[in-house]
């Protein structure tokens, strides 16, 4: 498995398994990814379990990638993901 990970200047967290070709939000408790579980969005933290946004729950694309970006008050989300997106791509 090899991961590669990126974290915007706003300080939102992202992963891509580059063999899957599978990228991913990480939350902000414990930088893991999100997985299915019992709390008001449906997902939690997969290390620590604590509750987090349903998009941690789903594959990346550019709507998801707005939204965690935004969720980190970056002034400029659309710019953010695009570039995201683009980098993870790249790798």
């Amino acid at each position: 498995m090899t991961i590669t990970t990126h974290i915007t200047n706003c300080g939102a967290r992202f992963a891509s398994d580059t063999e899957i070709g599978l990228a991913y939000t990480l939350t902000a408790c414990c930088h893991a990814s999100g997985k299915g579980g019992d709390s008001p969005s449906g997902v939690v933290c997969r290390n620590c379990y604590a509750p987090v946004p349903s998009y941690h729950g789903v594959p990346l694309n550019w709507w998801i990638a707005v939204e965690h970006v935004a969720a980190q008050r970056c002034p400029i989300p659309e710019d953010c993901a695009t570039d995201t997106l683009w980098l993870l791509e790249s790798a």
